[in-house]
């Protein structure tokens, strides 16, 4: 997981840095500044959308590497369907794997959002907001329950 928002924060800064060059470019090109702010602001509005499909692919990521290592780390049942999160949490709960009321409510509130962008994905220019702290919000809640099912084994 930690390798995927990497990633993803490298894409954003080389988009950043790719921006401030065009945005060099177009002052030198066009003396009007508000020709070239107009330039610029509508680079800046791509960048951010294209930033909010990196985060929102950053989590359908996240999300499929938790589901697969419960099914296959600790379940131990990389044969066997289950029909999604709340299954394999149920699943996980009866092998004896714990997580409180709270994270069940904030696993299924990402489930929800993972499910509701992988289905009904937002317009490109009317994006569901996603920041990066948000991924490390999640990305840390996945880290600690999976390390505290490590204990377990």
């Amino acid at each position: 997981m930690d390798q995927c928002l990497k990633l993803v924060r490298d894409f954003i800064q080389y988009q950043q840095e790719w921006l401030e060059r065009q945005y060099a470019d177009a002052r030198k090109r066009e003396p009007d500044i508000d020709i070239h702010g107009e330039i610029i602001s509508d680079l800046a509005n791509y960048g951010w959308c294209n930033s909010q499909v990196l985060w929102q692919l950053a989590l359908w990521r996240c999300q499929g590497i938790f589901e697969a290592m419960m099914k296959n780390t600790f379940l131990k049942e990389p044969k066997k369907f289950y029909s999604g999160l709340v299954a394999k949490l149920d699943a996980m709960r009866a092998a004896g794997f714990q997580y409180s009321n709270e994270e069940y409510v904030e696993l299924r509130n990402w489930g929800d959002l993972h499910n509701a962008i992988s289905h009904a994905p937002p317009e490109q220019y009317r994006s569901v907001e996603i920041r990066e702290s948000d991924l490390i919000e999640y990305v840390t809640l996945l880290k600690r329950l999976c390390a505290r099912w490590r204990e377990g084994l």
